[in-house]
């Protein structure tokens, strides 16, 4: 069974999103990793308090070195539809680290220095970031270097799946010591996550002729309502 046959899960009723007293740190690994895996956790707190979003990579590798005709910075294109989907999701945009796309596994001590910079420059109450298990090595890297600050900083971290829903089976999760969980979010949450998403065609299109979409509608059906990523009680 390929990743994305896995059956899509049926969504439950959610727990509701816990009210913060503060600013929400919102981390991804590449644009687009925000509003895939939490744009409508991200939408629901930006509609109640500050949110501000920093994002590791440009994303330039999505394409693997393939001609992108008519595009010639994709890093360019990548960041400009990051900035235009956090703004549709109601939260600040942060910056761009240009740490370089595909490496953030082989350098975790590049990684959790920017997040340690940008958590002491914005000083949060929670940090959003993607799960430090997620399948996709870098979403991992980010993940792992926003627990170990948060950790040391003593902040509240919330983390959120971007590929696990569509490549892993819940067997899978459950196995590694975690569980996805849903979360109530308004509606207009779920109305501002579809806005930011439109704002990638570079990921939900065919750009390289053949090559299919960088996330496809079979991926994103994965994401039917906001899942976070738990850890089992001891």
């Amino acid at each position: 069974m390929s990743p994305l046959s896995l059956p899509v899960v049926a969504p439950v009723a959610g727990a509701p999103v816990p009210a913060v007293d503060g600013v929400v740190l919102v981390l991804g690994a590449h644009p687009d990793d925000e509003t895939v895996g939490a744009g409508r956790l991200v939408a629901h707190l930006a509609a109640r308090g500050r949110v501000a979003a920093h994002v590791a990579t440009a994303g330039e590798g999505c394409f693997a070195g393939r001609e992108t005709p008519g595009v010639p910075d994709v890093g360019e294109l990548r960041r400009s539809e990051w900035r235009a989907a956090v703004t549709a999701l109601g939260a600040e945009t942060g910056r761009c680290a240009g740490l370089a796309d595909g490496s953030l596994a082989r350098h975790p001590g590049r990684v959790r220095a920017w997040v340690a910079e940008v958590v002491d420059a914005v000083g949060p109450a929670v940090l959003v970031a993607p799960w430090q298990l997620d399948p996709h090595p870098d979403h991992a890297a980010t993940g792992s270097a926003a627990a170990r600050v948060a950790r040391e900083r003593g902040l509240t971290l919330w983390e959120y799946p971007v590929w696990a829903p569509a490549w892993c089976t819940p067997e899978q999760v459950g196995a590694s010591g975690w569980r996805l969980e849903a979360r109530w979010t308004d509606p207009s949450a779920t109305a501002a996550r579809a806005a930011a998403l439109r704002c990638y065609p570079s990921q939900l299109h065919e750009l390289v002729a053949g090559w299919g979409a960088v996330v496809p509608t079979d991926a994103l059906a994965h994401h039917a309502q906001q899942l976070v990523c738990v850890r089992e009680a001891a």
